[in-house]
């Protein structure tokens, strides 16, 4: 199929085959035989059909993206209460703290709290949710940077295959770093 274009990409008819037909020379890509449907859809920028409007592609990217994140991360939270998650940022400050020798801090009273619940030294709590509050935050900053990324890549895509293509390559670069420590998703 031939698809014949303006100077400023709008679509201004087609030609099914492969062959300009006799006397006509206005601007065309070739494309496989498909079903365009209202050509007002379509572009062509830089030699390649597109969509003129990408917005709903781009949003629905955007939303599996997300979720895809969120699907991840609950395989790390899952086990969990809601509520102790949402105060591991606090908990993990604490641990810090407790480590530098600060035992006085507001955040440092949930792991004295827990070292005595235990029976333990507030330092042997303190290890533990820094082990496990530096993988954690290792995995956030590498979604949000694959997240950021992705999202560039989804904007800039000029095709639902473009798109499709971006998705791809960030959930592989995601499941390639969570090997790095030793995860798989």
């Amino acid at each position: 199929m031939l698809v014949f274009h303006d100077d400023k990409g709008r679509i201004t008819f087609t030609v099914a085959g492969a062959e300009v037909p006799p006397g006509l020379s206005a601007q065309h890509i070739a494309i496989p035989d498909t079903d365009l449907g209202d050509l007002t859809a379509w572009t062509v920028v830089d030699g390649v059909l597109m969509l003129s409007d990408m917005t709903p592609f781009r949003a629905d990217a955007k939303a599996r993206v997300i979720q895809w994140i969120e699907q991840l991360l609950a395989r790390f939270t899952a086990d969990y209460p809601s509520q102790e998650v949402l105060g591991w940022a606090a908990k993990l400050d604490g641990a810090r703290r407790v480590m530098a020798g600060d035992m006085t801090s507001p955040t440092t009273q949930a792991i004295m709290l827990e070292a005595q619940f235990r029976g333990v030294p507030p330092k042997v709590v303190a290890e533990k949710v820094i082990q496990k509050g530096a993988a954690y935050e290792a995995i956030i900053s590498m979604t949000a940077v694959v997240r950021s990324e992705v999202w560039k890549a989804i904007d800039a895509a000029r095709s639902p295959d473009e798109i499709s293509k971006a998705l791809d390559a960030a959930i592989a670069r995601a499941l390639s770093e969570l090997a790095k420590f030793g995860m798989q998703a």
